[in-house]
């Protein structure tokens, strides 16, 4: 399918995805750079952890979209015609899962982007608790 009609398909749920997935991209990559650079283990597990975050909620906000998807769905159904009604159903929830399916792949950067600081963050060793740059 193409992407362009898949995001419009979508709805307006869309475009929340979008932003939080340009965001999360960002993010991830910054803070990559960021925790590459200042070797503090305590600093590539916080910004793993945030990655982590952003990405359950760039999820969140993909089901949301199902979910809003599919009740404007059924709200449609009330006034259809019985004969047509499963075609319409099917293709209701084939538009909705497109929130899904881009939040998912939107979500697959940014999650190797926190699972790299998380290793990363292992891989150093422990700041003792007096010491100072």
């Amino acid at each position: 399918m193409d992407p362009q009609r898949m995001f419009l398909e979508g709805g307006p749920t869309m475009y929340f995805v979008l932003c939080i997935a340009a965001l999360a991209h960002l993010g991830g990559l910054a803070g990559l750079i960021v925790a590459l650079v200042r070797k503090k283990r305590s600093l590539a597990l916080g910004l793993g952890s945030v990655g982590i975050v952003v990405v359950v909620l760039l999820l969140a906000v993909g089901f949301l979209g199902y979910m809003y998807g599919m009740s404007r769905t059924e709200a449609a159904l009330a006034s259809v015609d019985p004969t047509v009604r499963e075609a319409i159903l099917a293709q209701g929830r084939s538009e909705s899962m497109n929130n899904i399916w881009f939040s998912l792949c939107s979500a697959a950067m940014p999650l190797a982007f926190a699972i790299v600081l998380f290793i990363r963050g292992a891989m150093l060793p422990r700041e003792s608790v007096g010491a100072r740059e």
